[in-house]
């Protein structure tokens, strides 16, 4: 079930980055590459593609696949609650 979820994931999260991008150029005069939360979205997109990359390329299974896997999902905490206080500019009311 997560293989499945992560192969859902992965590309809408690329889509967001992509769309985020061209957004942040229309909108603002700069971009903000080195925004705390941008560098965070970015090393998550690292981390479970390179899940899907030991899945699906080296067929590889079990408990080391599983420990990436559930570490990628505490790093993607760590993105949303201290990254996410971090931002300049990615702020809700």
């Amino acid at each position: 079930m997560a293989y499945v979820l992560n192969i859902i994931g992965v590309p809408m999260l690329l889509l967001s980055l992509i769309l985020g991008i061209i957004w942040a150029y229309i909108s603002y005069d700069t971009l903000y590459w080195t925004d705390a939360k941008v560098l965070g979205s970015f090393i998550m997109l690292f981390l479970y593609g390179f899940y899907l990359y030991i899945r699906l390329v080296r067929n590889m299974q079990g408990k080391i696949v599983a420990l990436w896997n559930v570490a990628s999902f505490l790093v993607l905490m760590i993105n949303y609650f201290l990254l996410g206080s971090l931002s300049t500019f990615h702020w809700f009311q």
